[in-house]
């Protein structure tokens, strides 16, 4: 629907060339979050169209893209093991204590703290990994105890499944916009903006339904475009969820039925589209989408890169297998407080239902992985995303004329 809709905006760039087309997704907002030890707050801080303008009335840019604050631009499937990790270290202090003892879990900010920190495999992305968990920060006020900050957990616990991330949400750190202009390489969908020329760039593979689309674009508009292609301290904030139903209006891949979570389509998507980012990014570096390449040397790409994946993918399910009995563990110790406590029922019933929907859908008999291994969907996709690929300069081609930018 969104590629179609630049054929309107096409239109309307005809009758004027100054116009600029901002793209963002209904889970954002023209707010930041502002992460403080009392609390995170959400501020209207930044002047957007002012910023828009000025930065490309400079001249010589075509693309722009903001980023995200909040909730991780990414889905759960990437981010089940660092969960886990803060999950467990949030239990071991809560055991240190006692029920009714004075909560702990304030007086520091919760942000992430880093790029991409939220994501189990930042890595692969050029960024190091998060050295230690990450702390819970209780959203309680006035007085209250270790037992209202478990309750205050346990009910967030099953929004992790919508993609939100309560250890590790993303903050606004202020750099003034015009000084943050830096080339770029990946669009974040929810927050991007191009002139009348950069309707050209269109979401690739969209007939595909995979994830990182986003990332596919930037890499082929960076290779493209080269600093014409940018981002700035223009984020949006980003919300998962609504915060009265306690999980997102609309979640495709994520299917729920009576407190049971499958995220194997959604873990799905985001395996094969990791396998048509990384694979794209590999071959832009051999001149892609402008240069022609053989089939052979597209398939022989995606294949290796699909393999390599799915070890590493395979690496990470034994870490999160790993976790999840550890978890288990504590939340079977019969010397936890939170076992002996009649009023902690409740919270145990949620986190014991939290780790049976993190063991369906990343223990030893997921659906999630054993979607990704089956044979024929397996070959189906990849056969899917070479030809994808290939026709990819053909398809631009056809859309340029489409919208008269020949």
């Amino acid at each position: 629907m969104r590629n179609i809709t630049y054929l309107l905006l096409r239109r309307m760039a005809e009758e004027d060339d100054r116009l600029l087309f901002l793209f963002l997704d209904s889970d954002q907002e023209f707010r930041v979050l502002q992460c403080a030890g009392q609390g995170n707050r959400e501020l209207l801080a930044v002047n957007y169209f002012h910023h828009l303008d000025r930065i490309f009335s400079s001249g010589g840019i075509t693309l722009l893209t903001g980023k995200v604050v909040g909730d991780p631009p990414v889905a759960p499937a990437v981010m089940a093991g660092n969960f886990l990790e803060d999950v467990i270290a949030f239990l071991h202090e809560l055991r240190g204590g006692q029920a009714h003892a004075a909560c702990r879990f304030h007086g520091e900010a919760a942000g992430a703290g880093q790029d991409a920190a939220y994501h189990d495999m930042a890595d692969l992305f050029g960024f190091a990994p998060a050295a230690q968990p990450h702390r819970y920060h209780c959203r309680l006020r006035g007085s209250h105890d270790q037992l209202g900050v478990l309750d205050d957990f346990a009910r967030r616990l099953d929004r992790f499944f919508d993609g939100e991330h309560p250890t590790r949400v993303t903050c606004h750190e202020f750099t003034p916009a015009g000084e943050s202009v830096a080339p770029a390489r990946t669009v974040y969908t929810g927050n991007y903006v191009l002139n009348g020329q950069g309707l050209c760039y269109f979401i690739p593979f969209a007939h595909l339904r995979l994830r990182m689309a986003g990332p596919v674009l930037g890499r082929i508009a960076r290779a493209e475009l080269g600093d014409g292609f940018v981002s700035a301290n223009l984020p949006l904030l980003h919300k998962r969820t609504l915060e009265e139903l306690g999980e997102s209006e609309f979640r495709p891949g994520v299917e729920r039925q009576e407190g049971r979570v499958d995220l194997s389509r959604e873990f799905e998507r985001q395996f094969f589209g990791d396998v048509m980012l990384f694979s794209v990014e590999q071959l832009t570096a051999q001149g892609y989408p402008r240069q022609f390449l053989p089939e052979e040397a597209i398939h022989s790409t995606v294949q290796a890169t699909a393999e390599r994946l799915r070890r590493q993918y395979e690496e990470k399910q034994q870490q999160i297998r790993k976790r999840m009995e550890i978890l288990d563990g504590l939340l079977g110790d019969r010397r936890a407080w939170w076992n002996l406590e009649p009023a902690a029922a409740a919270s145990l019933e949620a986190f014991r239902r939290f780790l049976d929907n993190m063991q369906r859908n990343f223990g030893a008999s997921s659906r999630c992985y054993a979607l990704v291994d089956d044979g024929r969907h397996w070959n189906a996709r990849l056969e899917s995303i070479v030809n994808a690929i290939g026709d990819y300069s053909e398809v631009r081609q056809q859309w340029e004329r489409a919208l008269h930018l020949e």
